[in-house]
C-alpha cells in the first residue's frame, strides 16, 4: 500500500486501474508477492472527473451483457470509520462504498442490523447519550443523521465539501463537522437537525493509501478532538498551527507550532494536548488546554512517524517511529527504548486510560505506568483505523485496502485476538478480481480476493448458484473441464481451495504460502498451483481424492511483476497438459515441468524479467514475453531443455500472450495498449492500438475472432473531488484475418480480467470495483435477437429485454440504420433476427 499526506483545498489526485497514467507500476516488483509501504509527500496533480452517482447506477447497460453479484446484501464495502455506541454494547462501521453503517453486537460479535446512507460515508459519530448517529458523507457533501433506536434516517443536511471529520459534544446537543474540501467546520444542532455556525480558515490534511493490487482505497481525513463541552482542537499541519475552536461562539485561536504536526491527543482529563510532528522535526509539542498554549516541547532521538496518545493525566504517553514505538514521560523529556512493535496507523486509550492499543499489523498493547510493551493483540492483517470500547478492555480495527476486515482484540493485561472477519455479513464478494469459465461456458466462478469468497454462476439458466469461503487473499481459479470442481489458490493462506459445484462444499488442500495462479490438467485430474513464497515452485493436487500428489517441484524465483493488478509470474500448461511451463520473473529464467513423471525438466535463460508464458496450439512452442527489454522469446518445447527459436522485440511492457492455429502469436504490449501479431515466421504482422488498458485477450480460432477486454476503471480522491469512482469496460471482437472490428460489447464495469468458454460460448470478465462478474454471448450470427440468458436460446425473455432496451435507447435497439436513433426499423430487424432464431 502507498501512504499519501498532503493539504486538502488546493488539491486534487487521480489513481487509476487501467488508465494512462496507471501504466507504470503502482506497486514494485515483489520476489514473494507481498505489498509494498511506500510514503510520499504528494503535491498539486491532475484529478479525473468526478462521477454523478454510485459505481453500480453507473455499470447498468442494455447491452447484451449482464452482471452477476458477488455476495449478498448487506454488503460492508469500503470501511472508512468505526466507533462503539457510549455504552459499550454495539460496534458501528461507516463503509464508504457499500454505502451504509453496519452495526455488530459487542459481545456476541451478531450482526445487529443495517443502515442505508446517501452518497460515500467517511466520518462517524455517535452522541455521547447514544441518541443519534452522526454520519459526513463524499460526493453528496452531506450529512446524515440516524435515530439509533429505529435506524432510522431522520435527516440529511447539505454542507460544504467534502464533510471527513465528526465528533459530538459533551452534552449531545451539538456535532461538529469537518469540511475539509472548503477549510471549515459545521456546527449541526442536533435538536432541530440544522447548521447554525460555520467556522472558516480551519485547515486538514488529506491521508489515502491505494493498492495497486485491487484498487482499494484506504481515504482519511485528519480529524479534531473535544477538549470539553465547548472546545475542539484542531491541528493544522500545513499552516503550522494549533487551532482552539470554541464552536458555541465560533472563536478560533491559532497557536503556532512548528511544522507537519500529524498526530493529536488529548489527555483523558482534558488538561494536556499532545501534538506530534513527522519526519526530521523529532518533536512533540505539549498545549495546556485551559491556557490555550504551548506548554512544553519534548525533543525524540529519531524521526516520529504518525500518532501520539496521552494518558489520563497527560504525565505520559507513546509515539509512532519509524517501524516502532516510543513511551515519553512529560515532565522530564525523556524517552523510552524503542518497542518493536512494527509501523502503525495510530494510538488510543483504552476506556479507564491505564493502556494504549496501537493499530497495524501486529495490534501492540502498552501499559502507561511502566512505558512497556505487554503485547499483541492482532498479528493476522494491517488495520489502517480503529477505537477502544469506552466500558472494558476492548478494542476494535479496520482494514481497508486488502481486505474489509474488522479486528476484535481484547487488550487488557494479557492482549489476545477475540476475533478477525469482515466488516460486512456473510456472503460478502468485494473486488472481484480473477475469473474462470468451464469449456461449455456453463459454470463461471468469480473470485473477490478482499472478501475470501468465489461466486459459482450457472451460466446456462443465467442464476448465482452460491458463494464460497475462500483462504486469504484468493488469487488465482481454475474451473475443472467437466465443471464440477473449482480450484482457487490463496496467496495470504498455507493451502488451496477445492470447491464441488454439485454441493457447494469446499475442501481446503495443505501447500505452502503465497499461492498465486490454478492449471487444470486437460482430463481433470491435476490442478497445478504455483507458490511464489518460502521456496518457489508448483505444488500438484489430485482433485479426485483432494489431496497433494507428489512434492513441490521447485523453479525460478516468481513473484508480483506489475501491470494493472499486480499480477503474479505466468505459468502455462501445455495443451495436452504434458508440460507445464513456469515463468521465473526475478531469475530471468523459464522452468519446464513434466506433468505425468512430476520432475523438473530444467531451466532455460530468457528476456529480462519473463512474466507471462503461453505454448502454442499443439505444445511445440513456448512464447516467453520479458517485461523489461521489450521482448518476447520463443521456445521450442520438443528438444529438452527447450532451444530458443527467435527473439521478438515489441512495444512497451509485453504481458499476455496467444496464439492462433496456424502459429501467429499476438502479444499484449501493456504501456502502449497494443497488441502485436506476428506471423508463423516471426515477422510483424499487424499491430492493434486501443485506447484503453487490455485486461484480457482470447483467441478462437473456430470463431476467427480475437476477444480483446478493455478497462477504463478508476478511483479519483481530493480537492473538489473528494472520493468518485468511474469505470467503463468493452469487449471487443476482431476478425482474425483482416483484425477489423466484428463487435463491440459494452460490459458496462471496468474489467479486471477475461476468461472465454473453449468452446467458444460465453465470456465473462471480473468486475472489480462492482464486485462481481460480467457474462455475455458470443453467438455473433443471432445476437440481435439472442440479447438476454440463456444465451444460445432465443426466446420470451430477449424480447423482453428487447422491449425494456427500445424504451431508453441503446445499443441493443438500434440494430439498423439510422444509427443514433431507435425507431420502428429497429423493431422490424429484432422481429427478423427473432423468428430466423439461434443455431
Amino acid at each position: 500500500m502507498h501512504t499519501f499526506a498532503h493539504a486538502v483545498a488546493p488539491l486534487a489526485l487521480a489513481f487509476a486501474a487501467g488508465t494512462a497514467a496507471a501504466h507504470t507500476p503502482i506497486a514494485a516488483d515483489s520476489p514473494d508477492g507481498d505489498l509494498p509501504a511506500l510514503v510520499y509527500d504528494a503535491r498539486p496533480a491532475i484529478a479525473s472527473a468526478a462521477v454523478s452517482g454510485a459505481p453500480w447506477e453507473l455499470r447498468r447497460s442494455t447491452l447484451p451483457a449482464t452482471f452477476f453479484a458477488s455476495g449478498e446484501q448487506a454488503e460492508g464495502d469500503g470501511p472508512a470509520d468505526v466507533v462503539f455506541t457510549p455504552d459499550g454494547s454495539t460496534i458501528v462501521i461507516a463503509h464508504r462504498e457499500s454505502q451504509n453503517l453496519i452495526l455488530w453486537d459487542a459481545a456476541t460479535l451478531d450482526f445487529a442490523g443495517e443502515v442505508r446512507l446517501d452518497g460515500f460515508p467517511q466520518a462517524l459519530a455517535i452522541s455521547p447519550d447514544g441518541s443519534k448517529a452522526v454520519v459526513g458523507s463524499l460526493v453528496t457533501n452531506t450529512v446524515s443523521i440516524v435515530n439509533m433506536q429505529t435506524l432510522v434516517v431522520e435527516a440529511t443536511i447539505p454542507v460544504g465539501l467534502n464533510p471527513g471529520a465528526v465528533r459530538v459534544m459533551p452534552s449531545s446537543d451539538l456535532a461538529v463537522v469537518g469540511i475539509a474540501g472548503d477549510s471549515q467546520i459545521a456546527v449541526i444542532d442536533l435538536t432541530t437537525d440544522t447548521v447554525v455556525r460555520t467556522i472558516d480558515d480551519i485547515g486538514y490534511t488529506q491521508l489515502f493509501g491505494v493498492a495497486p493490487e485491487t484498487s482499494g482505497v484506504n481515504l482519511q481525513y485528519s480529524k479534531f478532538d473535544v477538549i470539553d463541552d465547548d472546545r475542539v482542537l484542531n491541528v493544522d499541519r500545513f499552516g503550522q498551527r494549533a487551532q482552539f475552536v470554541n464552536v458555541r461562539n465560533g472563536t478560533v485561536n491559532n497557536v503556532a507550532i512548528p511544522s507537519d504536526g500529524s498526530g493529536l491527543s488529548i489527555s483523558g482529563d482534558g488538561t494536556a494536548a499532545a501534538i506530534s510532528h513527522t519526519g526530521s522535526t523529532r518533536r512533540i509539542t505539549m498545549l495546556d488546554t485551559a491556557l490555550e498554549l504551548v506548554s512544553s516541547a519534548l525533543f525524540a532521538p529519531e524521526d516520529l512517524r504518525g500518532d501520539v496518545v496521552l494518558d489520563e493525566t497527560g504525565s505520559r504517553g507513546f509515539v509512532v517511529v519509524s517501524n516502532a514505538t516510543r513511551s515519553f514521560v512529560v515532565g522530564s523529556g525523556s524517552f523510552g527504548p524503542q518497542l518493536n512493535t512494527a509501523s502503525l496507523n495510530g494510538l488510543v486509550r483504552n476506556f479507564d486510560g491505564t493502556r494504549a492499543y496501537g493499530i497495524g499489523f501486529n495490534g501492540p498493547v502498552f501499559n502507561f505506568a511502566t512505558g512497556s510493551l505487554l503485547g499483541f493483540s492482532n498479528s493476522t492483517v494491517s488495520t489502517d483505523f480503529g477505537a477502544a470500547s469506552p466500558t472494558e478492555d476492548i478494542a476494535v480495527a479496520c482494514s481497508t485496502t486488502f481486505g474489509d476486515d474488522l479486528v476484535v482484540s481484547e487488550i487488557d493485561a494479557s492482549p489476545r485476538l477475540a476475533a478477525f472477519q469482515l466488516s460486512g455479513p456473510l456472503p460478502e464478494g468485494d473486488r472481484t478480481r480473477t475469473v474462470a469459465v468451464s469449456m461449455d461456458g456453463s459454470i463461471v466462478a468469480g473470485v473477490s480476493i478482499l472478501s475470501d469468497t468465489v461466486s459459482i454462476v450457472d451460466a446456462e439458466i443465467g442464476l448465482k448458484s452460491f458463494d464460497a469461503r475462500t483462504g486469504q487473499r484468493p488469487s488465482g481459479v481454475g474451473v475443472s473441464p467437466d465443471g464440477s470442481k473449482v480450484v482457487v489458490s490463496n496467496l495470504d493462506s498455507t493451502f488451496a481451495t477445492v470447491v464441488d459445484v454439485t454441493s457447494g462444499t469446499s475442501t481446503n488442500v495443505n501447500i505452502s504460502r503465497r499461492g498465486s495462479q490454478v492449471e487444470i490438467s486437460p482430463d481433470g485430474q491435476f490442478a497445478y498451483i504455483p507458490v511464489v513464497a518460502d521456496g518457489d515452485g508448483v505444488w500438484r493436487i489430485n482433485l479426485d481424492t483432494n489431496s497433494v500428489q507428489g512434492p513441490r517441484i521447485t523453479t525460478g524465483n516468481m513473484g508480483g511483476v506489475g501491470y494493472q493488478y499486480s499480477q503474479s509470474s505466468g505459468i502455462d500448461l501445455s495443451p495436452d497438459g504434458s508440460l507445464l511451463a513456469v515463468a521465473g520473473s526475478f531469475t530471468d529464467n523459464v522452468s519446464l515441468i513434466d506433468t505425468a513423471n512430476w520432475v523438473d525438466l530444467g531451466d532455460t535463460l530468457v528476456g529480462d524479467f519473463p512474466s507471462y508464458v503461453a505454448f502454442n496450439p499443439d505444445g511445440t512452442r513456448l512464447a516467453v514475453s520479458n517485461r523489461n527489454d521489450d521482448s518476447v522469446t520463443v521456445l521450442d518445447t520438443t528438444t529438452i531443455p527447450p532451444t530458443t527459436v527467435s527473439t521478438l522485440f515489441v512495444g512497451d511492457q509485453p504481458g499476455e500472450l496467444a496464439w492462433a492455429d496456424d502459429g501467429r502469436l499476438f502479444v499484449l504490449a501493456f504501456a502502449d495498449d497494443a497488441i502485436w501479431i506476428f506471423s508463423p515466421g516471426g515477422t510483424i504482422d499487424d499491430v492493434i492500438g486501443l485506447n484503453n488498458t487490455v485486461v484480457g485477450m482470447h483467441v478462437d480460432d473456430d470463431a476467427n475472432r480475437l476477444y480483446v477486454a478493455t478497462s477504463t476503471a478508476s478511483i479519483s480522491l481530493g480537492g473538489a473531488i473528494g472520493f468518485a469512482i468511474e469505470q467503463a469496460g468493452e469487449l471487443v471482437a476482431y476478425h482474425l484475418d483482416t483484425y477489423a472490428i466484428a463487435q463491440t460489447t459494452e460490459l458496462g464495469s471496468g474489467p479486471a480480467a477475461l476468461d472465454v468458454a473453449s468452446d467458444g460460448s460465453v465470456a465473462a470478465v471480473a468486475a472489480i470495483l462492482d464486485a462481481g462478474t460480467v457474462i455475455t454471448g458470443l453467438q455473433e450470427g443471432c445476437n440481435a435477437a439472442d440479447i438476454a440468458f440463456p444465451f444460445g436460446i432465443v426466446d420470451l425473455s430477449d424480447v423482453d429485454a428487447f422491449i425494456e432496451a427500445f424504451a431508453v435507447g441503446g445499443a441493443v435497439s438500434d440494430l439498423v440504420p439510422p444509427f443514433g436513433i431507435t425507431d420502428l426499423s429497429d423493431v422490424n430487424a429484432f422481429i427478423e433476427a427473432f423468428l430466423a432464431g439461434c443455431p
